[in-house]
């Protein structure tokens, strides 16, 4: 006890003998260097990590590892003190139509003198690219074309049969359309036999493909077929053929069963909130967005991970979050957006835009959205639009005004993909001004060598500060050139 007694007593000495001292405070920092100094790299490191290992598979759409995804960047906008981006939840869901084949009822049948040949879909016949549609053709009769090259000069009648050619690959897509126009089901290719191993090899690649749904407005009833047969399949056909000369029909008949199913299927965006505190300008809305998706798995089990695309821009906006949560509110409220299916099409950047959702009161003045940004030389950054391109705006202007100071002494120029990420939604159809940071397309680019060990994550971090400096260069009054 008597260690205790001691600081006690010296205390009362100095107090009661007028030696006391006054405290003073150490002045708090300015907002913008407490949340410039909250982007850490250490914290972007521990991000990707997770977000571009194996065990979240690529983050396809949909997957359930994009599912842990979103629900990973939920629980740090939880963490962070974001508000609920979407009514009330941070995850916001949206339907898609969804359509895939039915194996077991796909089929073909050749009928012959003497018996038929049962043909299954995915060994003995396989569909080119676009001719999944809903169909169910009877005993249609066969025309003969010869060369696959000079199918487009043939002026047989073709309406209500089956067209067979010969070749190394089907007819072009002019000749393909008029054979339809004039009434014919299909095409169908037999190889030539020199090729014809190799062909199948990468019809049997595409018929893996085939097997998993897609996304589409539906299914077209009655859609014309291309048809490529391996050499099994295509020596019967040969046979039925015979000495037949171009143009004529053929005896033997072809039916076909493409049965198809059709749904919907329901895909995820992650959004939070970080309010303005401005009674006005708290109701204009800076959007953030960076797609949170990559292209999953290959057939043969390799893992496209996509640590830059776009696991840098994921990241990335992360870290703009950590910097909101420490610079504190700004006049202008703040939307975070991380948006699914951007491989596929910039469909969850389109599926909010076309159907926003606010706070009551609110809208949007503005999108800067971020996606690869982890790559190439360390001062290397690109924007669209530039002043070259005819949707230039005072936002371009202020991003380069800024991001001197995070060493990156002059933007690129990045026109050329002005429309294909997910900025182009937000100006498509809310209207509003978009820039558009990217530090451009490698080597290693949709390959499954894009992998967290190649990323600079230093670059990550000057790229999250230099969206913090513009975004708190545009808490003015009035927003404009």
């Amino acid at each position: 006890m008597k260690r205790f007694w001691i600081p006690s007593l010296l205390l009362l000495t100095l107090v009661s003998t007028g030696f006391s001292q006054k405290i003073t405070s150490v002045p708090a920092l300015p907002a913008l260097e407490r949340g410039l100094d909250a982007i850490k790299i250490e914290n972007a490191k521990a991000d990707l990590h997770f977000l571009a290992d194996d065990a979240l598979g690529g983050r396809d759409t949909p997957s359930l590892e994009q599912q842990i995804a979103a629900r990973y960047l939920r629980a740090r906008l939880m963490r962070l003190g974001f508000e609920k981006g979407f009514k009330d939840t941070f995850i916001h869901p949206y339907q898609l139509p969804q359509w895939g084949m039915n194996a077991v009822e796909t089929h073909m049948t050749l009928h012959v003198k003497g018996g038929d040949f049962q043909w299954a879909w995915g060994k003995d016949f396989f569909y080119g690219t676009g001719s999944r549609s809903d169909r169910d053709i009877k005993q249609a009769s066969v025309v003969y074309l010869g060369p696959s090259s000079k199918a487009n000069k043939s002026k047989a009648k073709v309406e209500g049969c089956w067209v067979v050619v010969e070749g190394s690959r089907r007819p072009s897509r002019k000749t393909r359309t008029d054979l339809k126009s004039r009434g014919a089901h299909g095409i169908i290719l037999i190889p030539e036999k020199g090729e014809g191993e190799e062909i199948a090899e990468k019809q049997a690649s595409l018929y893996k493909r085939q097997l998993s749904p897609s996304w589409r407005e539906g299914p077209e009833a009655g859609g014309f077929a291309t048809i490529v047969l391996p050499l099994n399949t295509a020596d019967a056909l040969r046979r039925a053929i015979g000495k037949a000369k171009p143009g004529k029909k053929i005896s033997c008949k072809i039916s076909e069963r493409c049965s198809v199913w059709s749904g919907e299927t329901t895909l995820e965006n992650v959004i939070g909130i970080w309010p303005g505190s401005d009674s006005k300008l708290r109701n204009e809305v800076i959007i953030v967005s960076a797609h949170y998706d990559h292209v999953g798995k290959h057939e043969d089990g390799r893992i496209y991970n996509g640590a830059d695309d776009n696991g840098s821009g994921t990241t990335g906006l992360l870290a703009l979050c950590e910097g909101l949560a420490e610079y504190g509110p700004m006049k202008r409220t703040v939307m975070v957006m991380w948006v699914s299916a951007e491989e596929k099409g910039l469909w969850g950047s389109s599926a909010w835009t076309k159907n926003p959702w606010f706070p009551e009161g609110m809208g949007p003045v503005c999108n800067i959205n971020i996606d690869m940004i982890g790559r190439n030389a360390g001062d290397k950054l690109n924007i669209t639009p530039t002043k070259k391109h005819e949707e230039y705006s005072w936002l371009t202007k202020v991003a380069m005004q800024q991001s001197k100071f995070e060493g990156f002494p002059k933007l690129g120029n990045a026109d050329d993909y002005y429309w294909r990420s997910d900025h182009a939604s937000f100006r498509k159809n809310l209207g509003v001004p978009v820039i558009f940071l990217f530090a451009d397309v490698h080597e290693d680019y949709h390959k499954p060598t894009d992998t967290v060990d190649k990323i600079n994550f230093d670059k990550i971090t000057r790229v999250s500060r230099l969206v913090l400096r513009v975004l708190d260069q545009i808490q003015e009054e009035k927003l404009s050139n």
